[in-house]
């Protein structure tokens, strides 16, 4: 009879085939645990991105019918709520949990949003961190004192070769504000983001009607390159006309996208 060491031995030689494949997937397992679990916060996963989350507690000994009031007075705040949004509340005790789950789309669109001063130019005002009040609150840096004075460089009686800096911006966003007015494919919810072989460039689509849009945006100071079969494929057109610049663009060859420059692509 074999001896127990060889006996050991020989269990292993016939489940070889067995324990290495479980040991390899063992190991991704831990080590896929270990990358979305541990390394990005523990074992608690941050909840999506369409989901919003609102958890209250009351003082202690707080009846139920008070939680429920002041959870259907908080309520009343998100209400009407928009099409396509859900919206769940459990109250227990001197506790109430409500949850509002929006669709993709409700995320990606939207009003344009303009901070203060950014229609003609105004920088960042990085002066909020000597103030104790606000140097904890980085949203500072979007509220700039207004100068005022910067009104009179919109006057045509300034120039700088073409005009001022300040008065170019303004003026291009007039032009923006008014050119999406009259574009239907911007005017709806509907949004798809087009994957992009160049990482510096954002590119995705909008629709509404029958109407269809490509945007593609250039967020480098160096001009960048997007192929042109990704165009043509995203947007079922071989020929495409920038609404900004009204320069058409072929997609049998790459499209050249200067320095922060956008295009808003209409097949034609």
């Amino acid at each position: 009879k074999p001896r127990g060491l060889e006996r050991v031995i020989g269990w292993n030689l016939l489940l070889w085939p067995l324990l290495v494949p479980a040991l390899v997937v063992l190991f991704y397992w831990g080590a896929s645990v270990y990358q979305d679990d541990v390394v990005k916060g523990g074992f608690f996963r941050m909840p999506d991105q369409e989901k919003l989350i609102f958890y209250m507690r009351m003082a202690d000994g707080t009846d139920v019918e008070v939680t429920s009031e002041t959870m259907l007075r908080f309520e009343g705040l998100l209400l009407p709520i928009h099409d396509g949004a859900e919206m769940r509340a459990t109250v227990f005790g001197n506790q109430a949990y409500m949850e509002v789950e929006f669709d993709d789309y409700l995320l990606t669109t939207g009003i344009p949003l303009l901070y203060l001063g950014e229609e003609w130019g105004m920088l960042n005002d990085y002066e909020f961190v000597k103030d104790p009040a606000k140097a904890g609150d980085s949203r500072w840096i979007h509220r700039p004192k207004m100068r005022w004075d910067y009104l009179q460089e919109l006057d045509d009686r300034i120039e700088s070769g073409n005009g001022s800096i300040r008065k170019h911006i303004f003026r291009s966003v007039q032009k923006l504000v008014a050119l999406r007015k009259t574009l239907p494919a911007l005017a709806g919810q509907e949004m798809k983001l087009i994957g992009m072989s160049n990482d510096h460039v954002l590119g995705y689509s909008r629709q509404r009607a029958g109407h269809h849009m490509i945007v593609l945006a250039n967020f480098s100071e160096e001009s960048q390159t997007v192929e042109g079969n990704k165009l043509r494929t995203a947007g079922l057109g071989r020929f495409f006309q920038d609404a900004i610049s009204e320069q058409e663009y072929p997609t049998s060859k790459p499209l050249l996208l200067e320095p922060y420059q956008i295009l808003w692509l209409n097949r034609i």
